[in-house]
């Protein structure tokens, strides 16, 4: 019986390696073609060549076919000039956030201020009254000067109360500014690492 050569490739990757093997085998030849010229066969380097695949572009299946993964997808990083932009902007928002504590400090200490002039008014306007009906019914000079001197030690401990509790609140809102300094300055750097590693800082960060 003649026989002639068939050439079967199957690519089995082998995970480690991805080695392409070659098999051939033997079919009878047809009798209706007595004078078919052999088939050639290609050379075991040719053949491995042509059926080598990327070992990292492809996986085995369960039925032993070859699959193709997909390529993992890489982070995307900040360009320069996002940085400098998102530095400069969060430059401007912690500026803002300062600016606004500040104004709030001032606006309070206004508003303390307003309400200890009008407590100081008419803590006056009643010791007129005060003094008028004492004068009235206290004529001789001794009793009056005791009543000035009242009248002066009652004035100091307003003056002194009032000015104790605006040095008070100045204080409190000199602590809450030194603090958000503070902070803000520990967050900049915080912010500038992850920027200068081209990571988009989480809004945990920004402030609020």
């Amino acid at each position: 019986m003649n026989f002639k050569f068939k050439i079967v490739t199957r690519s089995l990757l082998a995970l480690s390696t991805g080695v392409s093997l070659s098999f051939v085998i033997l079919t009878p030849a047809r009798a209706a073609e007595p004078s078919a010229s052999p088939v050639p066969v290609a050379s075991p380097a040719a053949t491995s060549a042509a059926s080598v695949a990327i070992p990292t572009a492809t996986t085995a299946s369960p039925s032993g076919v070859p699959v193709v993964s997909p390529s993992p997808s890489v982070a995307a990083t900040l360009s320069a000039s996002d940085k400098k932009k998102l530095l400069a902007e969060y430059a401007r928002a912690q500026a803002n956030q300062e600016k606004a504590l500040q104004h709030t400090s001032r606006s309070e200490l206004k508003q303390l201020q307003a309400a200890q002039g009008q407590r100081s008014r008419s803590w006056r306007e009643s010791e007129r009254k005060k003094r008028k009906d004492y004068f009235e019914s206290h004529t001789s000079g001794p009793d009056r000067r005791t009543f000035v001197q009242d009248y002066l030690k009652r004035k100091k401990e307003l003056d002194d109360a009032q000015k104790g509790d605006y040095e008070d609140a100045k204080k409190k809102w000199a602590t809450k500014l030194e603090d958000l300094r503070k902070k803000q300055k520990d967050q900049a750097l915080e912010f500038k690492s992850k920027v200068d590693q081209g990571q988009r800082p989480d809004s945990g960060l920004w402030p609020n």
